[in-house]
């Protein structure tokens, strides 16, 4: 008859045998967890899972400004009113309208950092010395990458410019000399309405035949004008009455001279 001790390791080795026996013919599930994929390290066996949403992505938006150059018809730019918003122009303000200074050489150089990956509108207003707008610059950019550049050139705003008078006479029939002298009276024309506002009247401006007789500095807009031509003796030998509209630096006006009843 086997001892007891004998006994106790007979039912040992028996059980030790049985557990090798299941491991070998089956594997291990542990507890599933749910959400995204687990990906057990071989060592030291550590559950890393991935994370449960993907993380923003923020980078930098590198805005460049070009103002115009000074010119008799626009004031020079001396800062520049920069609004940057998400989505579009109607979307949520990401900066707020903030005025920046312009270096020596007219250029202003701005970064907006930290901004979630996503589509801009850029809207820079470019301010004389008196703070008037007198620049203006717009733009989208997607912004997909750590760093999106972009280069705006501000497009001057006109607010008045030259008009050219083209004086025409009549052929010399022999009986009235050339106009020596030009009065004007200077309408703005309401294009709805039709209403006539007095603008200025010029008298005695000296004609040469070879200069054109100038209105300088005219706000852009609808016009009438009146031409009257006197000749060497102070008569009135020739009229003429013109629309025009004035929409750009330099107009061009003919003046047709006839005969003044």
């Amino acid at each position: 008859m086997k001892s007891l001790k004998e006994n106790c390791t007979s039912k040992s080795l028996w059980m030790l045998f049985c557990v090798l026996f299941m491991l070998a013919g089956c594997e291990i599930y542990g507890p599933r967890p749910l959400g995204p994929p687990v990906f057990i390290d071989d060592s030291p066996g550590v559950i890393v899972t991935s994370p449960v949403e993907p993380s923003e992505w923020f980078g930098v938006i590198s805005i460049t400004a070009y103002a115009p150059a000074l010119s008799s018809l626009t004031p020079d730019t001396q800062t520049v009113m920069v609004t940057v918003r998400e989505g579009g122009a109607y979307g949520p303000v990401l900066i707020e309208p903030t005025e920046f200074e312009l270096e020596s050489n007219g250029i202003v150089a701005i970064d907006v950092v930290d901004a979630p990956y996503g589509y801009y509108d850029i809207e820079v207003l470019g301010l004389d010395l008196f703070g008037n707008n007198v620049s203006y610059a717009a733009t989208g950019i997607t912004l997909d990458e750590p760093i999106v550049s972009v280069s705006l050139d501000l497009d001057p705003i006109s607010f008045a410019g030259t008009v050219l008078l083209d004086i025409v006479e009549p052929a010399d029939d022999g009986f009235t000399g050339p106009a020596s002298s030009l009065d004007y009276i200077l309408w703005e024309n309401d294009p709805l309405t039709g209403t006539l506002t007095f603008v200025e009247e010029i008298t005695e401006i000296p004609l040469d035949g070879w200069t054109m007789p100038t209105i300088e500095n005219l706000e852009l807009g609808a016009y009438t004008i009146e031409a009257f031509g006197f000749d060497v003796y102070g008569n009135l030998i020739y009229e003429y009455v013109a629309d025009f509209s004035h929409e750009s630096e330099e107009t061009l006006v003919p003046i047709f001279f006839w005969y003044s009843l």
